[in-house]
């Protein structure tokens, strides 16, 4: 049995670039799925990412020398022969001299070739290890600096292509690569869990074909520059599985256990070092996907891995894998499909025919009571046609509403009146006093047709529509007068042109998002602002407002995430002023842009006070020192440049220390005692100085 091995590599503090805000997630993402879902051995899956070990179990820190060795241990001593591997790196890569390079937590822009690990350097690594099952996916386009960034990933398709090593990588040469609030994760992380956990992407092959489709979908869902993935893999290697069996059931794909990669066919015109390098196609199968996942998906949180969970996109009951041999078996699956709409619809014309005829047919086999005798108290009577006039249901939207009683003038193709009560012997034995009022509610509390017709009509004056068609449509069927049909019509007229309306306040929305994306490379808060303006014309009750409200949320998130990424650029003022633009009307990103806004602020007071805490210090003179960790003290340790301010602590305790000892090397003990005192208690360095004061004390 193939023995799984992985690892996954994820940065976000790095040293010398800005931070990112989710690539620590995705490689923690792809761990949790490898051990808690794949069922990958935990000892078998690393995870270099930038947290403490003593906080995160497991977690081993990416710098380069880390990286390198863990990765040539890997696969030089561990990863048996024949067994699978799957790299996953999440961070930035750089191009210089023509070379890719991969660039670890200590990489420095400014010295790529002695701080960054050569691509090259991996592939060689990886094609010295004692099998060729391996699948390296790379996330590594996410620098917008043309210097860093340009061309990036072309050395590395050649060289996937040279040493014959299966890869995906998250864009094309020319692109960049996302991240979005909204998923908390990047998109193509996104993408790549959600065609394992629920599009049944076992092979190599089908993953890469699902990307391509998937992918740019969810950037332009999430109003995101075109991100196109890129694979390249050999042919031999395009139905290689990368998953073990069990999670192959789970997933529920077409997979039988005697299958394996060498008994498929080849192809004598292919030779085995070519590789298929999948592009994406268009149109995109991704249009017919559920664009809207939740991170809550991403991270596992559904209860299978076929997409049964309540996060799952779109009830997911089949997996359609990218070959070219389940041709016939679409087709299959499409005219069993066609003869299963067709008996629907079959059966809803033969409804629709019977519910027409119902009142001549109920009339053949139901007669009408007959009229109460002059003998009798009437009593009978009187029940007959008060059930006949109150016969609509107590509840009209759980019930079916009574069929039309006949008209006198209905025509011979069962055409029905509008009148609130049918003309009957009943209802005229009735006396005065026992007819019910065309005005009083019913028995159950319920509005009569006239005060629902007005109630329609208040709604239909004040623009919406819907709320109007809604309340007709409560009114049952026989007590449907002249003014309800006329009322019918303005409604229906008036949510006609409502629609209309409101479809071009939308379509104007998105103009001006598609004209801004035309004319910068990266998004605008602003824009996305304005088109939030633009599409809360569409008001409640009106059509198209429950479509008008989800793209007002999908923008309020985009413009949230550009905030983020200007804060973590250090940019917070304009972080701050983008936050300010999210609506309220999307409470919960409101909420949140809220509370991003008081962390910057507070960020920005706290940067105020270690400027402060700078500015007090002078060379050689120790008790400047001793006023500026006074003045640092006063960041707690649960706000923002806590760390930063601890670190300048230690920092100038030790310095503080340094100048008590230069003083005591030149026999000024008395003021060597004097400045090691000024070193505060609780710093690092303070320990340090009372064993230093206690000795110069001594030989005095």
């Amino acid at each position: 049995m193939t023995s799984y091995w992985a690892i996954a590599i994820g940065i976000n503090q790095y040293k010398f670039f800005q931070p990112l805000i989710y690539a620590q997630r995705d490689a923690r993402a792809m761990r949790d799925f490898w051990v808690g879902e794949a069922g990958f051995a935990p000892d078998q899956c690393l995870m270099l990412i930038d947290s403490d070990a003593k906080v995160e179990r497991g977690a081993i820190y990416p710098n380069r020398e880390n990286v390198r060795d863990y990765v040539t241990q890997l696969c030089q001593e561990q990863l048996p022969a024949g067994g699978f591997l799957w790299c996953f790196f999440s961070g930035y890569g750089m191009q210089f001299e023509g070379q890719d390079y991969l660039m670890p937590i200590d990489g420095d822009p400014e010295q790529v070739a002695t701080t960054g690990i050569a691509v090259e350097e991996v592939f060689k690594l990886l094609k010295a290890a004692p099998t060729d099952k391996i699948l390296l996916t790379l996330d590594m386009n996410r620098s917008k600096n043309a210097l860093a960034g340009e061309g990036i990933g072309e050395q590395t398709i050649a060289l996937a292509d040279t040493y014959g090593i299966a890869t995906l990588l998250s864009c094309q040469p020319e692109q960049t690569s996302h991240e979005t609030l909204a998923l908390r994760q990047g998109l193509f992380t996104a993408a790549l869990l959600e065609g394992l956990r629920y599009r049944g992407c076992i092979t190599s092959d089908s993953l890469a074909h699902y990307l391509s489709d998937r992918l740019p979908a969810l950037s332009d869902y999430h109003w995101r520059p075109k991100q196109q993935p890129l694979a390249i893999i050999p042919v031999e290697q395009r139905h290689q599985l990368i998953l073990p069996q069990q999670a192959i059931a789970k997933v529920g794909a077409d997979y039988s256990p005697d299958f394996v990669a060498s008994d498929l066919p080849t192809t004598s015109s292919i030779s085995p070092s070519q590789s298929l390098i999948v592009h994406p196609t268009q149109p995109s199968v991704a249009d017919d996907l559920d664009p809207v996942l939740t991170s809550e998906t991403l991270n596992g949180n559904a209860e299978t891995l076929n997409g049964k969970g309540t996060n799952s996109p779109a009830s997911v009951t089949s997996v359609d894998v990218a070959y070219e041999d389940v041709e016939s078996e679409s087709d299959d699956v499409f005219w069993q499909r066609v003869q299963l709409w067709g008996s629907v619809a079959v059966l809803l014309l033969f409804l629709g025919v019977l519910l027409s005829n119902w009142a001549a047919l109920r009339n053949s086999f139901f007669p009408a009571p007959e009229v109460a005798s002059e003998d009798s108290d009437g009593s009978d009577g009187i029940e007959a046609a008060t059930s006949s006039v109150n016969s609509s249901p107590a509840d009209p939207e759980t019930s079916s509403p009574p069929a039309p009683a006949p008209s006198p003038d209905a025509s011979s193709e069962g055409a029905s009146s509008f009148m609130a009560a049918p003309e009957s012997p009943d209802a005229e034995a009735l006396p005065n006093s026992e007819q019910p009022s065309p005005t009083a509610e019913n028995g159950e509390g319920q509005s009569t047709p006239p005060a629902t017709i007005g109630n329609a009509r208040a709604a239909l004056q004040n623009q919406r529509q819907e709320e109007a068609i809604a309340l007709l449509d409560q009114i049952p069927t026989e007590q449907r007068t002249e003014d309800y049909t006329q009322l019918r019509t303005e409604a229906e007229q008036a949510l006609n042109q409502a629609r209309q309306r409101n479809q071009a306040v939308l379509n104007n929305a998105r103009a001006v998002l598609s004209r801004s994306r035309a004319l910068n490379a990266t998004n605008q808060a602003s824009d996305f602002s304005q088109a939030i303006i633009i599409a809360r014309q569409v008001r409640p009750g009106q059509p198209l407002y429950q479509q008008a409200q989800q793209s007002i949320a999908t923008w309020s998130q985009v413009i949230l995430d550009l905030a983020e990424g200007r804060a973590g650029q250090g940019n917070l003022n304009s972080a701050i002023a983008a936050a300010r633009l999210v609506p309220s009307s999307s409470p919960e990103v409101y909420s949140a842009a809220q509370q991003s806004i008081a962390r910057w602020q507070q960020q920005q007071a706290n940067q105020e006070t270690l400027q402060q805490a700078r500015s007090l210090i002078r060379r050689n003179q120790a008790s400047s020192y001793n006023r500026a960790i006074t003045i640092a003290r006063q960041i707690p340790a649960n706000q923002p440049l806590h760390n930063e301010a601890q670190q300048l602590i230690g920092e100038w305790s030790q310095a503080i220390l340094d100048l008590a000892r230069s003083r005591a090397e030149r026999g000024r003990l008395n003021s060597a005692v004097q400045t090691a005192a000024l070193v505060p208690a609780n710093t690092p360095a303070h320990t340090a100085a009372q064993e230093a004061i206690a000795s110069w004390r001594s030989q005095l």
